[in-house]
């Protein structure tokens, strides 16, 4: 229960998060947006990402395993410094238990960097006002977010709506939201038959397909 709480959780923040970003890419066409929210938005982005992709390797599966064999040796393709920058995330020639425990910490650790960078992103958002016209568009007279019991209510009405599809793939259909190959144990003389991301790293791994 608790991995599946754990991965169904994961899924969601992802769901989420594209949901955001793309109500912000359309409300950018509208309104004028800083730069500077965008910039803490995105680097917000690659610590979700990282920290991501670092709960999908620490499992040690096969799918895991070797993603994480192959997504560390693009690193070594980086002018001078690409052999020793993956020596040093595997802390030796090849992935072991110590590799592991770093990527365990990192794991622990970065959240809490995660959330120092979302309270400097609202502070950028409160402060160069938002980009979003809801509040014009009902006449609330207002050029920042009106957090009043309209938006309290929407927002409720919102949670329970995802705590219930939450619960249900938590306890009925987990696997719709992971792979059941994910969680064959690893075996490093035997390369996985294929390396399948979650769906939300897939546009990420068509990046890595596109490369010759």
């Amino acid at each position: 229960v608790i991995r599946s709480t754990h991965i169904c959780f994961t899924s969601l923040l992802f769901f989420l998060l594209y949901v955001h970003i793309f109500k912000c890419i359309v409300l950018i066409i509208l309104f004028d947006t800083h730069i500077l929210v965008w910039v803490v938005g995105f680097v917000i982005y690659i610590f979700i990402v990282i920290i991501g992709f670092i709960g999908y390797v620490l499992p040690c599966t096969m799918m895991s395993y070797w993603g994480l064999t192959v997504f560390s040796n693009i690193l070594a393709t980086v002018p001078v410094i690409g052999t020793w920058l993956c020596y040093w995330i595997w802390g030796s020639e090849y992935i072991n238990d110590f590799t592991l425990l770093k990527l365990h910490v990192l794991h622990v650790l970065l959240p809490f960097v995660l959330i120092l960078v979302i309270f400097m992103h609202l502070f950028c958002l409160h402060y160069f006002m938002s980009s979003d016209g809801f509040c014009d568009r009902f006449a609330f007279y207002c050029e920042r977010l009106c957090f009043c019991m309209w938006f309290y209510l929407r927002d409720m009405f919102l949670a329970f709506l995802i705590l219930f599809f939450v619960i249900y793939f938590i306890f009925i259909n987990w696997y719709f939201v992971f792979h059941e190959e994910s969680w064959v144990i690893v075996d490093t003389l035997k390369t996985s038959d294929k390396i399948l991301p979650e769906w939300f790293f897939l546009f990420l791994f068509g990046f890595l397909k596109a490369v010759p």
